[in-house]
């Protein structure tokens, strides 16, 4: 399970939650090294740099069938930032849940 946001506040709880039901969950976050000092090892993935927005990126980091949940929010930047990390990610296949 790809999850964005997974070092806020709602993303966390999701995070552990997924991991103590046994999924593999991809964490990545706006902070990698919260994510790191909570057990998890998150892809190095700037989501304003388009490589990360093709397929080819994420299936390097698990399953071609790996399902996403964003909960990332960004709370200020830049409109490209914005896009990358709400409406990029909704339309990926696989996508589940848009928080």
């Amino acid at each position: 399970m790809l999850l964005l946001g997974a070092d806020g506040f709602i993303g966390r709880h999701i995070a552990f939650h997924l991991r103590r039901a046994g999924v593999q969950v991809i964490a990545q976050a706006r902070n990698p090294a919260r994510l790191k000092r909570i057990g998890f090892a998150p892809p190095q993935a700037d989501f304003t740099n388009r490589a990360t927005h093709t397929p080819a990126f994420w299936q390097a980091h698990g399953d071609p069938d790996t399902h996403g949940i964003n909960a990332a929010g960004p709370l200020t930047g830049t409109a490209g930032r914005f896009e990358a990390l709400t409406a990029y990610a909704a339309r990926q296949p696989g996508t589940q849940a848009h928080l």
